[in-house]
């Protein structure tokens, strides 16, 4: 038979997961239920038995903060798979789709520390400096010659000569970089339309040129992605020395 407080611990759990996952996060001001995720026996009921059978994950960047709920890597109902994120970025093919993958990754890059785990001392990054950092990557690895690229592609599973390809064929409007509406189809006009994106999940903000990311992407990226071997491996490469960008002059801040 359950005791009355199993019941009760349950009961709350289930609680704290029914609210949160109608509103997407859970802030301070609303005590009780940021109390609930705080009670140790509530919270191993949350992290044992809800987030394993429905699939998610709760996250906060620390103790005092807001929660926010995401769909763990194996969720495929709450995932997005490839046809409905080119629907949504309105891309044509899964190559586009990649290449805009890699150009959040850049982006989250220049905000990280793959090492450290933890935020850089970056609090933004202007849209036209984010344009030359992936100009910057894609002509490295243009540099590095078809052989080189298939086994980078190989040992990171990522398909880096169709990202090369999107990226070499899309016009870059240098002269609408502040208003890159203007220019949908050029490399800017696709960066712009995934950060819209992205805007509407509040994972980051743009305010007028500049990209800022939102408490939100930091408990995503700090306590949950960088957990993820995948992730780190990519941001390892990213950062590597074969990309040493203090030797590139056409990178830096505008």
């Amino acid at each position: 038979m359950i005791s009355n407080e199993s019941k009760r611990i349950f009961a709350e759990a289930l609680e704290f997961y029914e609210s949160i996952k109608i509103k997407g996060k859970v802030e301070p001001s609303e005590r009780h239920l940021f109390n609930l995720y705080k009670d140790e026996e509530v919270r191993e009921v949350l992290e044992d038995v809800i987030e394993v059978q429905t699939k998610v994950k709760f996250v906060q960047l620390d103790p005092s903060q807001t929660i926010y709920i995401i769909p763990s890597f194996d969720n495929e109902y709450h995932q997005y798979n490839n046809k409905e994120l080119r629907e949504l970025w309105s891309l044509k093919d899964n190559a586009e789709l990649y290449a805009s993958q890699f150009s959040m990754l850049i982006l989250l890059s220049m905000f990280y520390n793959s090492s450290t785990k933890s935020l850089s001392n970056r609090t933004s990054v202007s849209l036209g400096e984010f344009s030359k950092a992936i100009n910057h990557y894609m002509s490295k690895l243009n540099e590095f010659g078809e052989k080189a690229v298939e086994q980078y592609s190989e040992e990171l599973e990522l398909d880096l000569k169709s990202i090369l390809d999107v990226w070499n064929n899309r016009a870059l409007v240098v002269e609408t970089a502040k208003s890159p509406d203007k220019a949908p189809s050029g490399k800017i006009g696709l960066i712009n339309r995934i950060l819209k994106s992205l805007e509407k999940e509040d994972l980051l903000l743009q305010i007028g040129d500049e990209i800022k990311l939102t408490p939100k992407m930091d408990a995503l990226i700090i306590r949950y992605y960088f957990n993820d071997s995948r992730r780190e491996q990519l941001f390892k490469f990213l950062n590597s020395s074969i990309f040493s960008m203090k030797r590139d002059n056409n990178y830096g801040n505008d």
